[in-house]
């Protein structure tokens, strides 16, 4: 039983060892209400900062609804 949890530390360990040499981009952005505010002339204004960032993850917040997400 000792062994396999030994074998276990190792193994988490090891695959710790190995993700932390890649390296990833994590942007948040405060939304503010969307898509209750005009749309229209806030998506062009999105699309150019996350062009220029490219996220690899994206973290919103004050996302209204489901319309919003799709």
């Amino acid at each position: 039983m000792k062994s396999i949890q030994i074998l276990i530390l190792f193994f988490l360990f090891f695959i710790s060892v190995a993700l932390s040499q890649s390296q990833h981009t994590i942007m948040t952005y405060n939304l503010m209400n969307y898509p209750l505010t005009n749309t229209t002339a806030r998506n062009p204004y999105f699309r150019t900062v996350f062009k220029n960032i490219q996220p690899d993850i994206l973290v919103v917040v004050e996302m209204n609804s489901i319309e919003g997400v799709n």
